[in-house]
């Protein structure tokens, strides 16, 4: 949970008998001094919503486990930070470093087919469709063909990211 003020914005623990991934419900009192701006729930990191990709890798950076930055006191590890279109706003169509449950978070990944503008999954985050443990590379490309738009990446500063993807989608 993030507690939004004019003096700070930061996560809040909220404390469980058992365990925050086996709880059934959540009731919350705020005031208007402390209002909460976005709830996310499950067992995964989620990024503040309207971020460019820029703004959101610039926002894990700053709350991650990054050695100059939190160590171990941060929420999570950098690895984690979304793959951007070089020089742009963009985000990549496939997002190949994401951690949505706690299963996988030991050095496993899923990867995610995302619009590239907003960097959310379609259908309200329906990470059981758009989401996929791969055995390989070519599984997440083809899961997320729809998502890929050539005109944003060649507005990008890497050419060789357009290429490799423009170059898979030509020949599948």
């Amino acid at each position: 949970v993030y507690i939004a003020s004019k003096f700070r914005t930061r996560p809040v623990k909220v404390p469980t008998k058992y365990g925050s991934h086996k709880a059934k419900t959540l009731k919350l009192t705020t005031t208007t001094s402390a209002p909460m701006t976005r709830f996310t729930f499950g067992e995964c990191i989620s990024y503040p919503e309207g971020l460019s990709c820029d703004a959101t890798q610039a926002w894990v950076l700053t709350r991650s486990k990054y050695i100059k930055k939190l160590s171990v006191l941060g929420a999570d590890n950098i690895y984690w930070k979304p793959n951007c279109v070089t020089g742009t706003d963009y985000f990549w169509h496939v997002q190949t470093n994401i951690h949505t449950t706690r299963k996988n978070g030991n050095g496993s990944s899923n990867c995610c087919c995302v619009d590239m503008e907003t960097g959310v999954v379609p259908g309200g985050g329906d990470s059981a469709t758009y989401c996929i443990a791969p055995s390989n590379y070519d599984d997440c490309l083809d899961l997320c063909k729809p998502w890929y738009q050539s005109e944003l990446y060649s507005e990008g500063d890497n050419d060789v990211v357009a290429t490799i993807f423009s170059n898979y989608y030509s020949i599948n």
